[in-house]
């Protein structure tokens, strides 16, 4: 389905979500949300085997997926030693934190197709811990309203069965729209 405008770009998303086509899904939300949201599943990379076989598969090489590992087990040595209280562990583990989320960052830029990545942390989520990195429920039957346009972004609201209604945002990259997950309403 073609992504021309935000409507559009809001109906294929919705109708990928109610079909739980996570590929179609992905594909429909900026690639930098998207990077997003491959760091958070990736929080069990090094307890996960399947995860790490899956980022290789996606194109990330082994080097990025052994730092990320590594500073995991190092902040997990850390953590202990700052449960005594010592200062100096409290400030190395915050330095490894950091690390970690760069080097998290780095394995979420690597692959040739983010979205085809989210799908596939997605799918495997989803059957080994009974959930993944995003609501089922996330458009599903929702409509959008109040569309505003101006040049590449976008912003609405979206109104659900029962009525709620939350703020939604949009931004056009390379001719096509995409939804914005992290987007701040527009005041």
């Amino acid at each position: 389905m073609p992504r021309s405008t935000p409507e559009e770009a809001f109906a294929a998303a919705r109708g990928a979500m109610e079909r739980q086509d996570w590929d179609a899904f992905f594909a429909c939300l900026d690639p930098g949300d998207v990077r997003r949201v491959v760091q958070n599943g990736l929080n069990r990379l090094g307890r996960d085997g399947r995860l790490e076989a899956i980022c290789r598969e996606a194109g990330v090489e082994q080097g990025l997926l052994d730092e990320v590992k590594a500073l995991a087990s190092r902040m997990a040595k850390a953590a202990e030693s700052t449960l005594g209280g010592e200062i100096e562990a409290s400030l190395t583990l915050k330095g490894l934190v950091d690390g970690h989320r760069k080097a998290l960052a780095a394995v979420a830029r690597a692959p040739r197709d983010i979205a085809a990545l989210a799908a596939a942390i997605e799918r495997h989520l989803r059957a080994t811990v009974g959930g993944g990195s995003v609501s089922s429920s996330y458009l599903a039957g929702q409509t959008l309203e109040a569309l505003q346009v101006d040049g590449n972004l976008a912003w609405g609201t979206r109104r659900s069965a029962d009525n709620a209604t939350e703020s939604v945002g949009f931004v056009q990259r390379g001719g096509e729209w995409c939804i914005r997950l992290f987007a701040r309403p527009r005041s």
